[in-house]
């Protein structure tokens, strides 16, 4: 048997054992000299760091696996798309200092303000989110389209997941929302709904929001990726079932979802929002999407089945 050569981004991250040799990686590479960097957080896919460079805190996003330079280009091209069109004085993106497609490094601005999902675990939901909402319609454009809907496509995908890993009383809740999802789709033939590019990783954890003074406030976003267009509502979607642990009181829900995070958001697509007939539907297969794959953790789950009960109680 023949082994499978060493991927050289595997080869790379195998020497990078320190901050020091990333740092100093950084440097060979022709990027700027990075100072007290220290890894701030990892995962099997990625590896960020923080440091410092002329006075001021940036971060390394540091892409471990996959085509990391293919996934950085893609992140390149999305911040830069954006950027342009982000004109208006309250929302903007962390700035790209440098990047290296190869290594598959992406060196950014640390960007002021306070944390969303701080704020939000602080109970200043109400206040934050017209901003957040404006962010959203500022990343997502003039782009906008209105196209058609495919139920059967997505109602395929949920019925292919293992939930073998859930406990019972979970698998119990995700079928009874699956057997609402497949009613739903026989109704769905010829619907439309609302796509655009959307941000692929919209959720509390990477916005901030700055006062901005007398100017207004600012939301700031960073660990912008590359995206593709999807629904619109699944961007909506995502922010709301992120923000379930932030909000640890609840509070009243529509399509099962918190009504003081959806409401802001779908009040700020008027009137260019999902039609009554496709919306519920799409809010409650990202939620199965959640569930299954696990997004957010264990802490989580609370809200999770939270957002399943309350589908099931609304119906139809």
């Amino acid at each position: 048997m023949t082994s499978r050569p060493a991927d050289p981004i595997d080869d790379l991250w195998n020497r990078l054992s320190s901050a020091q040799d990333v740092a100093r990686s950084v440097r060979d590479r022709g990027g700027p000299e990075l100072r007290d960097l220290v890894l701030r957080k990892t995962s099997d896919k990625t590896r960020v760091y923080c440091g410092e460079l002329a006075g001021g805190d940036v971060y390394l996003k540091c892409y471990l696996t996959g085509d990391v330079s293919e996934i950085v280009g893609n992140c390149l091209a999305e911040q830069a798309r954006v950027a342009a069109q982000m004109t208006g004085p309250g929302a903007r993106l962390a700035e790209v200092l440098w990047a290296q497609q190869a290594a598959g490094m992406i060196l950014t601005r640390a960007v002021p303000g306070i944390e969303v999902a701080r704020l939000f675990e602080d109970g200043q939901v109400d206040s934050v989110m017209p901003p957040v909402a404006a962010w959203l319609m500022a990343y997502l454009g003039p782009d906008r389209v209105v196209d058609g809907f495919s139920a059967p496509f997505w109602i395929a995908r949920r019925n292919a997941a293992d939930l073998g890993h859930l406990a019972p009383s979970d698998r119990i809740l995700l079928r009874a929302a699956l057997d609402l999802q497949r009613d739903r789709a026989r109704h769905l033939g010829g619907a439309m709904t609302l796509k655009a590019r959307i941000p692929s990783e919209f959720a509390p954890q990477n916005l901030t929001l700055d006062a901005g003074g007398g100017a207004g406030p600012v939301v700031w976003g960073y660990d912008i990726e590359g995206t593709y267009v999807q629904p619109v509502a699944r961007a909506v979607a995502r922010f709301a079932l992120a923000s379930e642990r932030r909000l640890p009181g609840g509070g009243p829900r529509r399509f099962g979802l918190l009504r003081a995070v959806l409401d802001p958001l779908l009040d700020a697509l008027a009137p260019d929002a999902e039609t009554g007939r496709t919306l519920p539907f799409i809010l409650a297969d990202s939620l199965i999407e959640a569930v299954v794959l696990g997004y957010g953790g264990d802490d989580s789950l609370p809200g999770y089945r939270a957002a399943l009960t309350a589908i099931l109680d609304e119906g139809g």
